[in-house]
């Protein structure tokens, strides 16, 4: 009972609220990558490698455009396959294919809120290069709040913070279209 009330506090079905939960993991580890690739940008200017590519007539804007979107593209094959294991894993176990699609879309429907991860961490890449650092605490606080949020009653202004508590839950709650589109155009200006 303690179990279906964190997971299922509404009383729902337990075994999609389980895969949403699970993609919202998936999710969270997936921000780390998203934070590693992005910030790879920072280690090759430091390392002096940087220079090498821009002397051969390279510009730096394309580069850096180059690396963030190869970094967001990525980032979304990481969430998509992370979530085709986690449906099949679920399915198998519950003998229900449906939950294949319901883990494959709650997957990819993270994919704008790892965007605005990437584009806080591009932010601090090229306005505060020095606190690249703080690209790490952006991703622990979504981890924090989006996954121990609700058990901790974190007020709601603080679980709002983190892009990920905006995403619906795939195969719990309605998808609101318009929610993931203003975390993409935040993305977008972001970065």
């Amino acid at each position: 009972p303690d179990l279906r009330d964190a997971v299922a506090p509404d009383g729902g079905d337990i075994t999609a609220a389980y895969v949403a939960t699970a993609m919202l993991i998936l999710a969270l580890v997936a921000a780390g990558y998203t934070v590693s690739s992005v910030l790879r940008m920072r280690g090759e200017e430091t390392s002096g490698r940087l220079e090498a590519l821009l002397a051969t007539g390279l510009a730096r804007v394309r580069w850096a455009g180059e690396t963030i979107a190869f970094s967001r593209a990525t980032t979304a094959v990481v969430l998509r396959t992370g979530g085709v294991g986690r449906g099949v894993a679920s399915a198998v176990g519950v003998d229900d294919t449906g939950l294949i699609g319901d883990a494959v879309s709650g997957a990819a429907a993270y994919v704008p809120a790892a965007f605005v991860v990437a584009a806080v961490t591009v932010a601090l890449v090229g306005w505060a290069p020095g606190a690249v650092g703080w690209a790490w605490a952006v991703v622990a606080g979504c981890f924090t709040v989006g996954y121990l949020g609700q058990v901790l009653a974190f007020p709601d202004w603080l679980r709002d913070l983190s892009p990920y508590t905006h995403v619906p839950r795939v195969g719990v709650e309605t998808v609101d279209a318009m929610a993931l589109v203003t975390l993409t155009a935040l993305a977008a200006i972001g970065t």
